[in-house]
């Protein structure tokens, strides 16, 4: 999965939490990141950048079909608050929600025991072998 089809899904599946309003990182005049969103709750925005890596991908050809295999479980959507915690757990249920079953395994950096130094987001492993960061930027 690509960038751009990752950032459409996640805008998809955010604008379908109870709490969140989302809209691409460039509709929302952010330019320094291509992919990602902004995403609005209990009156805060916070966005999150989309980084994908995929070994051995081709980006001046059409993206290949995607790799399926078994869905991960649904998570329960969380109540969204001001917390990016909360956003970043949202945003997650949300995508697995929505996942056709290209998603292996996910981890939330905020239920790390170190977290990384940005602090909130997520990497999703596909089966393609792809790799997606979901980053909250600043």
């Amino acid at each position: 999965m690509r960038p751009e089809r990752f950032e459409r899904l996640l805008l998809e599946a955010a604008n379908c939490v109870p709490g969140i309003t989302a809209r691409t990182l460039a509709a929302a005049g952010h330019t320094a990141h291509p992919y990602g969103i902004a995403a609005e709750a209990a009156g805060r925005t916070t966005r999150w950048q989309v980084v994908a890596v995929t070994p051995g991908d081709d980006y001046s050809r059409p993206e290949p079909a995607p790799t399926l295999g078994e869905r991960l479980p649904e998570q329960p959507l969380p109540a969204v608050g001001s917390d990016p915690a909360t956003v970043e757990g949202a945003l997650v249920a949300a995508v697995l929600r929505a996942d056709p079953g290209e998603i292996r395994a996910v981890d939330r950096y905020s239920q790390r025991p170190n977290p990384p130094a940005v602090g909130r987001g997520a990497t999703f492993e596909l089966y393609s072998g792809a790799r997606i960061h979901l980053n909250a930027i600043p």
